[in-house]
């Protein structure tokens, strides 16, 4: 991994998520803060095709226990929003909570409500963001811990 982008603590502050990029293309980290601090950037998130990416957006659960983020998983240009467990082995199991949504020119945002049971997103080719809607998916309430 040459450069790591958006380091994002969790609110507990025991696990960090990194944006990367190398040669490769784009890719997410997770890692867990070990007690003397360090950590090992795991790759973590769905496997992409070729032209496919990671998107710079992605937030913690208000428990930690999941990560929402964006990807083009098939590099067409469009976007799916994705959840996926945050806990050892999870790495790379994710369910998209959304349908493809129109190329952006990434401006994405996402947030879940104060109970972790709602995921909000906002998307759009400008910081007004136009488009904004949420996921009360089933995925979301069965990943609840």
């Amino acid at each position: 991994m040459s450069l790591l982008f958006r380091p994002q603590f969790s609110h507990d502050e025991t696990r960090l998520a990194l944006w990367g990029e190398d040669a490769e293309g784009s890719q997410f980290h997770l890692c867990t803060i070990e007690p003397d601090g360090t950590c090992v950037p795991e790759p973590w998130g769905v496997s992409l095709q070729p032209g496919g990416k990671h998107r710079f957006s992605f937030a913690f659960s208000p428990d930690d226990t999941r990560v929402a983020y964006f990807a083009d998983p098939e590099g067409d240009g469009s976007d799916q929003l994705f959840l996926g467990g945050t806990a050892p082995g999870e790495a790379g199991v994710a369910v998209p909570v959304s349908g493809d949504m129109p190329p952006v020119d990434e401006v994405e945002t996402l947030w879940f409500s104060q109970d972790g049971a709602t995921l909000y997103f906002g998307f759009g080719p400008d910081p007004s963001r136009p488009g904004c809607a949420r996921s009360t998916s089933p995925a979301i309430r069965r990943r609840r811990r």
